[in-house]
């Protein structure tokens, strides 16, 4: 009994601490911040879906099996044919995407490519694509975070499953061109479903619920806007511009549109690849009209057959007393033989 008042009256004199208190209150800022370590993992990490993605899992999934049907074999894979048949600008996407990413040009050139390809199919600028994987996933194609997001665009394969079934199941989901036909989807519908880009992609990251996306919408733009900048021919500024964290000029436009679709990429693509194609015809044409010297015609005395005999066997004019006395050796010859001739 005595050992039990003293061990309640240790108790109480601790409860009564001042540190009690910094201790509890630390450990709930601590808790606190474990839920909102990730805009994208705090909005599911209370083990419910956001409204984004209790819509899409009402959606009927051959919505979005039916329009991936067609693309469910990619035109291309990686090999070096991918490289020489990108065009200009996603050359220059290219080279961006692989100093930027560290990643192989290859790769590089196989997601862009498929970018372009289901951007097109699916209606949806294939620079948004490529600035939603790059901030997902910064273009590693088996990242997965802790609340199952999956691949290149971090698509929640749990709750997205129905869409992968025409891939071969849920393991496509680590596949490239799966991951990126599925995201497009549900990004392409997202856009559509909340009226503007920026509210399509807060519902995208799983932020639908709360009242901000977590600056995701803006950091998904700003890298678009360095892509833009690539694409237009100047990969090396769009490096330093990412390396700096600064946005391109396209940023401010792109965040009050309401859906950004293939047609922008067709602008960007047909001007700059134009103007490269320009570039060069440009080049051959004044290759073409420099005008090459031409060595100056052997000047040979016309009565002078020794001097004739000497330039071609050296390739080399005489000078003008050698010349001159040649051309008077040879008409002395002539005379010589005109007066030995018999007469007739």
């Amino acid at each position: 009994m005595t050992c039990d008042r003293t061990n309640n009256k240790q108790l109480g004199r601790y409860l009564m601490s001042p540190v009690v208190p910094f201790a509890v209150l630390g450990v709930s800022l601590f808790a606190l911040a474990l839920m909102a370590g990730g805009s994208r993992d705090a909005s599911v990490s209370i083990n419910e879906l956001s409204v984004a993605e209790q819509d899409l899992s009402k959606t009927s999934s051959t919505e979005f099996i039916d329009s991936s049907l067609s693309l469910l074999l990619p035109e291309h894979h990686a090999d070096d044919a991918v490289l020489d048949r990108l065009s200009v600008p996603a050359q220059h996407l290219v080279e961006y995407i692989t100093r930027t990413y560290r990643i192989p040009r290859l790769d590089a050139a196989e997601i862009t490519q498929w970018a372009v390809e289901i951007g097109e199919a699916k209606n949806l600028d294939p620079l948004l694509i490529l600035a939603v994987i790059a901030t997902e996933s910064s273009f590693d194609a088996q990242a997965q975070s802790s609340v199952g997001a999956q691949g290149l665009m971090q698509v929640m394969t749990k709750v997205h499953h129905d869409k992968f079934k025409a891939f071969g199941g849920n393991q496509a989901a680590l596949e490239p061109y799966p991951n990126m036909v599925v995201g497009a989807d549900i990004l392409r519908y997202l856009i559509a479903r909340t009226g503007s880009v920026r509210k399509g992609l807060k519902w995208y990251s799983g932020a639908a619920k709360h009242s901000s996306d977590f600056g995701y919408s803006a950091k998904v733009l700003r890298e678009r806007s360095r892509l833009m900048v690539a694409a237009k021919g100047n990969s090396d500024k769009a490096v330093t511009l990412s390396l700096s964290k600064k946005n391109g000029p396209e940023y401010k436009k792109a965040l009050s549109q309401k859906k950004l679709d293939f047609q922008h990429w067709v602008k960007v693509a047909a001007v700059h690849e134009t103007k490269a194609k320009s570039k060069g015809a440009q080049e051959i044409v004044r290759a073409k009209s420099l005008k090459v010297p031409q060595a100056e015609p052997l000047k040979v005395a016309k009565d002078s057959s020794k001097e004739r005999e000497i330039v071609q066997s050296t390739g080399k004019p005489l000078p003008a007393g050698q010349a001159k006395a040649a051309s008077m050796r040879t008409a002395s010859a002539d005379e010589t033989q005109q007066k030995d001739a018999p007469a007739i």
